[in-house]
């Protein structure tokens, strides 16, 4: 299927689970990976929209932190919350490099809350090392605001990101979480994510280092680059991670 019909089947699965009320209308543009558009009105979900961000869109993912509160931001640390300055300056290069297609990165807004979602895939094939060993695996990240959380939202936005991997060539998808991050680790086994080690206490991205190891987990896509993707993920966690490499997802 082309990534516009891939998409169309993630999002009816998420608005008509188990017979929910018909979707009144779901509108999906996809040119590629990095031009996203998904529109959609149900019963459940008057008016959603999902799309790929653009060079506009760093007030839009500060309004978004500031729907985070100090759990969720423990949880998932891409960014230096703390930092009013440096927070802009780091949403400014992410952006920056998904408009370059070195990421992919998605906002979730809604009529009635404003943004409610982020999600993203970093290192979209792009990553030097991981070229070098000859394998295409970014890592997921994703996050829901907190008063949206228990809606299924970030169930959807790792099943959009599975999705759309394939369509960039991604044999894998890697992601790190919080070992007491039980709900996050939840949805991530549900949607295929196998536990493939633990690191050490990171420090995020607000400088805190972390008394709690993070679970390292692996979504494959080809089966043929498996042994490759475990080779170089053993690998990372002989090494300390970074900030940035910390891809915490706060969902429920």
């Amino acid at each position: 299927m082309n990534l516009t019909d891939d998409l169309h089947l993630i999002m009816t699965e998420f608005l008509q689970p188990l017979g929910e009320a018909a979707v009144a209308s779901l509108r999906i543009t996809a040119g590629d990976c990095w031009s996203v558009g998904i529109r959609c009105h149900s019963s459940a979900w008057p008016d959603l929209l999902i799309r790929s961000v653009t060079a506009a869109d760093v007030p839009t993912l500060e309004r978004f932190g500031a729907q985070l509160g100090p759990h969720s931001r423990s949880l998932f640390y891409p960014y230096p919350w703390h930092d009013a300055a440096a927070l802009h300056t780091a949403l400014e290069t992410a952006i920056a490099r998904s408009v370059n297609r070195i990421n992919a990165t998605y906002v979730i807004e809604s009529g009635g809350g404003g943004v409610v979602g982020h999600f993203f895939l970093h290192d979209t094939c792009a990553a030097p090392a991981a070229r070098q060993q000859g394998i295409c695996m970014p890592v997921l990240g994703v996050a829901v605001a907190d008063a949206w959380q228990g809606r299924r939202l970030g169930t959807l936005g790792v099943r959009l990101l599975q999705a759309i991997s394939p369509h960039f060539g991604a044999d894998g998808i890697e992601l790190t979480t919080l070992s007491n991050n039980l709900a996050g680790q939840h949805v991530y086994r549900c949607c295929g994510f196998e536990d493939t080690g633990v690191i050490a206490p990171p420090a995020d991205a607000n400088g805190m280092a972390s008394s709690i190891s993070e679970l390292q987990m692996l979504y494959v896509i080809r089966p043929g680059k498996r042994a490759a993707m475990e080779i170089w993920l053993r690998a990372k966690r002989g090494k300390s991670t970074t900030a940035g490499e910390a891809s915490e997802g706060s969902i429920r």
